[in-house]
């Protein structure tokens, strides 16, 4: 996962640094941001405010990524509710693909998740093992944003512009649902 200033910047890094030529024959989608609730770590800007109300009437497929930075002495009940979100995701049919991301020197800990709609992954988030994690692990008074897994994060949605390359031989996000 990566973020860039804008498009020309990312078509640059891919052009000419040797990490992005390696990376550009692989999975990779652009997206607009829609949607976002917290922080993104090492972002200083109200991510809230820049999505604004593009969620409203959007269509077609969506990508949720959750970030944020893990408390240490969390890791073992988060493990464990890792687990169960895990297998409702899996039971979803709404949900095209997913993985965690773990950096460990940084306590840095994210998922990214494809859907065919948003409205497939707002459910997600609300029922099953997600919406019980939600009311037992979301607390302002312990994080002033809300997690008790982790801090300095959040969820933020995308709606994917473009998509190219494949994971394990397939796009988990077919140009076929892009509306563009």
């Amino acid at each position: 996962m990566a973020a860039w200033q804008d498009e020309a910047s990312l078509d640059a890094f891919i052009a000419a640094h040797p990490f992005g030529q390696a990376m550009a024959g692989g999975w990779h989608t652009r997206l607009e941001l829609v949607r976002a609730v917290g922080v993104w770590p090492g972002l200083d800007h109200d991510m809230a405010a820049e999505a604004g109300n593009r969620a409203d009437n959007m269509t077609g497929p969506s990508v949720a990524i959750t970030i944020g930075t893990a408390f240490l002495k969390s890791a073992v009940p988060f493990a464990k509710v890792t687990k169960g979100l895990d297998r409702q995701f899996l039971a979803t049919p709404s949900g095209l693909w997913g993985t965690g991301v773990t950096n460990l020197p940084q306590r840095l800990v994210a998922s990214l998740t494809v859907w065919k709609d948003l409205g497939a992954a707002a459910d997600y988030m609300k029922t099953g093992a997600h919406g019980q994690a939600v009311k037992d692990h979301f607390d302002f008074t312990r994080d002033p944003t809300g997690h008790t897994f982790v801090t300095g994060g959040g969820f933020f949605g995308f709606r994917p512009l473009s998509t190219s390359g494949s994971l394990d031989g397939r796009n988990p996000l077919p140009r076929s649902l892009l509306a563009l």
